[in-house]
């Protein structure tokens, strides 16, 4: 019996060490791109997203009994909004919105001791559009404490389908201590939607924000939800058949607005569908036929957010965008990340995941409960490239929360390299011909562009790619036999004229397989005629004081986006921009979801006086650009110095704003350096339209751009040109006196008619002065001649002319003579 006891202990452990085994192995496998513990992190879990509550079609909430189901969102902010009445504001609105008094409650973010650029969100309850394309209307009052420190914005959020939040708009603050209505409209692009409202202090401590009386609702047209008070369509009898009569004409005049005329509508809510009224003499009303919207089916991603296990950086502030938390998202809330086992690697891994160039340094910051997993517990192979390459071992840590894990990255200034060569073949010159196209997609292929929808836009963005400034003409001339076997490699293409290179434009490319035996036709080759730009300078147009008239002033830009400039011919004009005048532009495009780093780098300056300092007039449609810094370095070095940092701010939009350095004084007045402005965007969520700063003067005051001045070789080459010039006239001065002499030796040989007798040189085949040639030399005496030979007819001018070997005959006077 002893000798089965050791294995019958073991037999009885083992499934307990095989199931071991087996948890170890699974929590290994569990990386970022695979689920873990779905479960309870899937829809039907408790969330910080409400996913298990049924969306509604619309929401109204006056904060007064409770929050109406809107949810703080922690982790992924710095601060939060409170429910508040004026009984216990210490500086902000002193009463609410509506019942203006203390029990009046609103929602409120104090700036106070708080660090500004801190921001807060808060997310709405789950929300419904009726049917797909239907615009929902966003309205609600705001009160600032101070102006200019405070920002609010809306964004629509997909948390059910995406990660990514779409801003809707950008308020500015103009007033202090005032409830103000704010409300837009949008097409939500999924029909399961969330609003978030965020609020940020932007320069005070002691700002602060409130924001009452909130209402999220669909604007119907072809149907109703609810009682159909959102109704607004176009229906204007009743049930039975009767026309309505105009609103205004009854007592409705103030709750119904003047557009709806006779249509039905349900003002406040008071019946249970649209409605009208048919008769003003009894005032008789009936429900018309408007159709109920039919509920929508939501269907989700394979997980919340569409990723297995998200993971996000959340931007400190606007001025720091590229330092913030990494929170990640698990058992429906957003927790963070525990520094213990931090690693660089780790740290380049998380940069170049969130779109940075890489990894600078780490630094904890405080942050709400939960810590969801310790540094240490991701795990990355040798061969990992992002955090999709990474896996994590353990859930779960034992840190407190102001261990939570910030990092601070690399802004990417460089921009990514285009897929696509292109060159200029077979046109008359180096600046036009038609588009040759060499790419390594899908093995290294060559071919031309084949567009039907080749435009001056598109011409542009190829012009722009090759280092010119822009396209005089989307047409030039080629010589299409060198290109009738050339194999069709773009087959369509169409750019808005507003990006930096060809990938980011629609482009149908060919396959391998597809494109033999194509052929393109002349007439949808694609041609360009590129503006190479003008070095031609003024007072009023120069590197130091340059307004963009004719280029850009010898100014280099580079970086995610380019600056695109804009001749003032409403030629590739964004909307929103000033059309009249000569700038640079650049567009954020609609979708965009990277940060932007956009650099302007001066030609070399020497500095003519004791200081300097910068001013940039620039023209900004958003609040999405919202930082400019400028510096400078020297040539022969590659430290910075900084010069000035700008935030822009919202209530600068839409207007031409002046922006004006602080003076610096260089170390070295002989050295030449570069003036570096460097506008940046921390925004990484696609927007709902296309957002655009111009800057239409850049003036550098105390410096001037450096004169070159001459090599050696340039030197000599100058003195070998004067020599030569010299020799030359030297040489034309004694041809003319040889000439002179021989006219003076014949001056006696006069025949009878009075005309004189050229000499008879046997030799003129080694002469200069060759008298055979039908034009005799300018420094030649004007004489008659009387020779006879061959004649022929030429027009010069207008005049027909009789030409012998030797005579011109002018029939405009009848005078024979020879040509000086």
């Amino acid at each position: 019996m002893k000798r089965l006891a050791i294995p019958l202990t073991w037999i009885l452990l083992l499934p307990f060490m095989l199931l071991a085994l087996t948890n170890a192995s699974q929590d290994t496998d569990a990386d970022f791109g695979r689920l873990h513990s779905f479960k309870k992190s899937g829809f039907d879990a408790p969330s910080v997203y409400n996913f298990s509550v049924p969306p509604i079609y619309s929401t109204k909430c006056n904060f007064d009994d409770d929050t109406c189901g809107w949810n703080q969102l922690h982790n992924v902010d710095y601060s939060d909004w409170e429910r508040l009445n004026s009984s216990v504001t210490f500086l902000g609105p002193l009463q609410g919105h509506v019942l203006k008094n203390k029990t009046d409650s609103y929602m409120y973010l104090k700036g106070f001791f708080k660090r500004y650029g801190e921001y807060a969100d808060m997310i709405s309850p789950p929300l419904l559009s009726p049917a797909a394309g239907t615009t929902i209307q966003v309205s609600f009052y705001y009160c600032a404490y101070k102006r200019d420190v405070e920002e609010m914005s809306v964004y629509v959020i997909y948390p059910r389908y995406e990660i990514a939040k779409y801003l809707i708009t950008t308020i500015p603050i103009t007033s202090e201590k005032v409830w103000i209505l704010e409300s837009v409209t949008f097409i939500p692009k999924y029909t399961a939607y969330q609003i978030l409202i965020r609020g940020l202090i932007t320069k005070s401590f002691s700002g602060e924000i409130a924001f009452d009386d909130i209402s999220i609702t669909p604007i119907e047209t072809s149907c109703y939800t609810g009682n159909g008070e959102m109704y607004r369509g176009g229906v204007s009898v009743s049930a039975s058949g009767s026309s309505c009569i105009n609103w205004q004409s009854t007592n409705y005049s103030n709750e119904v607005a003047p557009q709806s005329q006779a249509f039905c509508r349900n003002p406040n809510g008071t019946r249970d569908k649209p409605w009208c009224i048919t008769s003003l003499t009894s005032y008789q009303w009936e429900s018309c036929n408007v159709p109920k919207c039919v509920r929508p089916t939501i269907t989700n991603a394979n997980y919340p957010l569409g990723r297995p296990i998200p993971i996000v950086f959340a931007p400190h502030s606007p001025l720091n965008y590229d330092y913030g938390r990494v929170a990640i998202y698990h058992n429906g809330q957003w927790g963070s990340i525990c520094t213990l086992g931090f690693s660089r690697p780790l740290g380049g891994y998380m940069c170049k995941s969130f779109g940075f160039s890489k990894f600078l340094s780490w630094d904890p910051m405080g942050g709400h409960d939960p810590v969801w997993i310790e540094a240490l517990n991701i795990k990355c192979n040798s061969s990992a490239t992002s955090l999709n390459d990474c896996s994590i071992s353990k859930w779960g840590s034992s840190c407190a929360s102001h261990h939570a894990l910030g990092i601070i990255c690399q802004s990417p200034i460089e921009a990514s390299k285009s897929h696509y060569q292109l060159e200029l073949n077979w046109g008359r010159n180096t600046t036009s011909g038609a588009i040759n196209v060499t790419t390594s997609i899908n093995g290294s292929r060559n071919g031309i562009v084949c567009s039907s929808s080749w435009n001056l836009n598109t011409a542009d963005v190829v012009c722009r790619q090759m280092g010119y400034l822009n396209a005089y003409s989307a047409q030039a001339f080629f010589e299409t036999s060198t290109t009738s076997t050339k194999v069709p490699l773009i087959q369509h293409i169409n750019c808005t004229g507003y990006e930096t290179s060809i990938d980011q434009c629609q482009l149908t490319v060919s396959s391998p397989t597809s494109s033999s035996g194509l052929v393109c036709p002349t007439s949808q080759m694609a041609s360009v005629s590129c503006n190479p730009g003008s070095s031609h300078y003024t007072d009023q147009n120069k590197p130091s004081n340059c307004k963009f008239q004719n280029g850009l002033c010898d100014w280099k830009t580079n970086g995610t986006l380019s600056w695109i400039w804009y001749a003032g011919d409403h030629h590739y004009h964004f909307p929103q921009l000033p059309k009249h005048s000569s700038y640079l532009q650049l567009v954020r495009p609609q979708g965009w979801t990277k940060p932007i780093t956009t650099i302007l780098t001066s030609p070399a300056f020497q500095f003519t006086k004791s200081s300097c300092y910068v001013l940039c007039q620039y023209y900004s449609t958003s609040s999405i650009f919202n930082k400019m810094d400028m510096h400078y370095k020297y040539s022969d070095s590659n430290v910075d110095h900084s010069i000035y940092t700008y935030k822009i701010s919202l209530m600068t939009a839409n207007t031409w704003h002046s922006v004006t350095s602080e003076s610096f004084t260089p170390s070295s007045s002989e050295k030449t350096f570069h003036i570096i402005i460097t506008l940046q965007s921390s925004y990484t969520g696609p927007s709902i339209s296309d957002s655009a700063i111009a800057i239409n003067q850049l003036i550098v005051n105390g410096a001037d751009k450096k004169t070159d001045p001459l090599s050696t070789g340039a030197i000599v080459a100058i003195v070998a040109a004067c020599g030569v010039i010299i020799l030359a006239s030297v040489y034309v001065c004694r041809q003319r006196q040889l000439r002179a002499r021989r006219l003076r030796s014949s001056s006696g040989n006069q025949n009878s008619s009075g005309n004189r007798q050229l000499p008879n040189d046997s030799n003129t085949n080694n002469d200069r002065m060759n008298f055979s040639s039908s034009k005799p030399p300018p420094s030649y005496p004007s004489v008659t001649a009387n020779t006879q030979q061959k004649t022929g007819t030429i027009s010069a001018n207008g005049n027909e002319k009789n030409i012998t070997s030797g005579q011109l005959t002018n029939k405009n006077t009848g005078n024979t003579k020879l040509d000086s």
